[in-house]
């Protein structure tokens, strides 16, 4: 921040964070009905959880809503893997 001649207080106001794109696609899920804030501020304003994967701190605080998400892209998967497994028999 300092470098870039960034206000430091933009850390607090504005937090950001870097998923996975599997990591992604569970966080987006649990952020739909927990909201964006409850979830990026429950894991950046604990000392503890702010080392976590979100991998890890969506199993561990959002285990339930993550065990009820829609696989998304399930269909495609299937397909091109089907497509790929055709390949190789031929």
């Amino acid at each position: 921040m300092l470098a870039g001649d960034l206000p430091e207080p933009w850390l607090q106001e504005m937090p950001y964070s870097i998923f996975s794109i599997d990591e992604f696609e569970s966080a987006s899920g649990i952020i739909n009905t927990a909201g964006i804030p409850e979830f990026i501020y429950g894991k950046v304003n604990d000392p503890e959880l702010r080392r976590w994967t979100y991998d890890s701190y969506c199993k561990h605080r959002y285990g339930n809503e993550l065990a009820a998400l829609p696989r998304l892209f399930h269909n495609e998967y299937d397909a091109m893997f089907a497509a790929l497994a055709n390949q190789v028999r031929h």
